[in-house]
């Protein structure tokens, strides 16, 4: 069995279920809350691609990577910040901002309260492709911020949301008639200048049951705005029976030391957000739950009798919270922490970090979304000079991404048209995916299924790039062969260059026309085509090995 083979294996067997989201398996006897000291990091190659993956979701190009040998990427005059800035501002780091954050927001794979089902046949479209344009909304307000220059506050004051003709349909905005596309657009129904706090989309993926009094609410705004999870607080054991009743619940929670330890500030939080408080009549009535209720917004008073309030401080209602939320120095130390743990895949309370460096250039930014990331990118630890930050597994956005830039293959639901590996009708969760619902993190190491998905992706995505090269002169990857050349015959110097440039295109390895690798992949060839008589499907074969090398599917 030849190495890669092996690896190959031991990647398929080294399987894990879904944690705590480290990118690394703890050692016996080590402690990943102490931080080593700092090392060598990955050569310039390794580290081109670790931050063109999380920049832009794609491998770097050949000319890019001809670039860094010729321009360190580090040193008194070095490239590297010439290069982040660039990519930063490429096209791609808005798809990829929307990528990330979808972990913080859940809205592409989330379980929406909402049924959009009647909906969605009333626009004449499935369940599933309707969800697809709601789910856009929050994420595409993180990438305009972003990508205008926005201080990350924009997130929370903007009066304004982001909106396609399909929420046009229902949404109460101003989108113009006969226009289509993503624009920027204004609620029509009154609701507050307070950005992703007014959104119809948040609010209908994030319920509330009419029990739950929209603490469900609260505490997605106290996650994903303040990295402030309630569900994770230590609290002691109640000191009262609890009686099997919404009443005696109720009357614990305003009692109970232990059950007044977290509701006190989280149940006057959850006092904001009557203006959506619609339970009764989620599931027919988009009249009513894509819109803004002003006149419910006194609601607190009947349901809970607590009024709204943020942490100690009084709010007058949804008015209020964008700017309490704003000036709450958690926001922006929160965007920091997301920021390098969405980049790293890990988490900052299991694996501490001292993100000082990032804090200032966040800061001295005005809180940019563009200069956090280049502070990220530019810091050792996360290059990978710290070995608890060496490799990463790539996610299923990532995989799917840089996949879809070697190959042109997006692997899209034919009912809905969504992408297969960021929707719940697809793979997300067995390649290692979270949907915060029924898989709380995300997969830390390769399991049985994530192999599964990567193997079926590259077998899918060889086989388009062959049958297209082989029957087109506009080639995608197979530039270098007509397929009549055989391994012992003639054309072995066509196959040769060939499967070189594969190597320095698909993993950024300049292999040496003797090297190891070439030899490894013309045995696979030949074995190949001695099964099937099939030059097509030999390569085929090669090209979904090297989708499947562990240096594509971890960097």
């Amino acid at each position: 069995m030849s190495a890669r083979a092996a690896t190959l294996l031991l990647v398929a067997v080294g399987c894990a279920a879904p944690g705590d989201r480290v990118s690394h398996p703890t050692p016996p006897g080590s402690d990943l809350s102490v931080p080593p000291p700092v090392e060598a990091g990955p050569d310039d190659t390794a580290l081109l691609t670790r931050i063109s993956l999380d920049l832009r979701g794609v491998r770097p190009t050949i000319e890019e990577l001809d670039e860094v040998e010729a321009h360190p990427l580090t040193g008194p005059d070095g490239s590297l910040d010439a290069i982040v800035d660039r990519w930063l501002r490429d096209p791609r780091f808005g798809d990829r901002l929307m990528d990330l954050y979808d972990d913080v927001y859940s809205s592409r794979n989330g379980n929406y309260y909402v049924h959009y089902e009647f909906l969605a046949g009333q626009l004449g479209m499935t369940h599933q492709a309707l969800i697809g344009h709601i789910a856009e909304e929050p994420l595409r307000m993180i990438r305009w911020v972003a990508e205008h220059d926005e201080p990350v506050e924009t997130l929370v004051r903007a009066d304004w949301t982001l909106a396609d003709e399909v929420l046009a349909e229902f949404y109460p905005i101003d989108y113009p008639a006969g226009e289509t596309g993503w624009r920027q657009v204004h609620y029509t129904d009154d609701r507050p200048p307070v950005g992703v706090l007014a959104m119809t989309s948040v609010w209908t993926l994030h319920g509330s049951m009419e029990n739950n009094r929209n603490r469900n609410r609260a505490n997605f705004v106290a996650r994903a705005l303040l990295c402030e999870d309630f569900l994770e607080h230590e609290v002691p054991p109640p000191t009262t029976q609890l009686a099997g009743t919404v009443t005696g619940l109720e009357d614990a929670i305003k009692t109970d030391p232990s059950c007044v330890s977290c509701h006190a500030t989280l149940d006057p939080l959850a006092s904001h957000f009557y203006g959506y408080w619609w339970y009764d009549l989620a599931f027919i009535a988009p009249d009513v739950y894509a819109w803004y209720h002003p006149e419910r917004e006194e609601l607190w008073r009947d349901i809970t009798g607590v009024p709204p309030g943020y942490f100690g401080q009084p709010s007058r209602g949804l008015i209020d919270l964008g700017e309490l939320v704003a000036h709450d120095p958690r926001f922006a130390s929160c965007a920091v922490e997301q920021a390098w743990e969405l980049m790293t895949r890990t988490d900052v309370d299991l694996v501490p970090v001292d993100l000082s460096a990032e804090r200032d250039a966040f800061a001295a930014s005005g809180h940019r979304l563009r200069e956090l990331y280049h502070a990220i990118a530019a810091d050792p630890v996360y290059q990978g000079r710290d070995p608890r930050f060496r490799r990463k597994r790539v996610t299923p956005s990532v995989l799917s991404s840089q996949i879809a830039d070697l190959t042109t293959v997006w692997w899209e639901s034919p009912e809905s048209g969504r992408e297969l590996l960021e929707s719940p009708e697809g793979y997300t969760l067995l390649a290692g995916g979270f949907d915060r619902d029924m898989v709380l993190n995300a997969a830390p190491t390769e399991t049985v299924t994530s192999v599964l998905v990567e193997q079926r992706l590259a077998e899918t995505a060889a086989r388009f790039v062959v049958e297209h090269d082989a029957a087109s002169p506009d080639r995608i990857l197979l530039a270098d062969i007509d397929f009549t050349e055989r391994p012992d015959g003639p054309g072995r110097e066509r196959m040769v260059a060939q499967l070189q440039h594969l190597h320095r295109r698909i993993l950024g390895r300049r292999v040496a026309m003797d090297a190891p690798e070439v030899e490894h992949d013309l045995q696979v060839w030949e074995a190949a085509m001695t099964t099937s008589g099939d030059p097509s499907l030999a390569w085929a074969t090669v090209l979904t090995l090297l989708f499947l090398d562990p240096d594509f599917v971890t960097y």
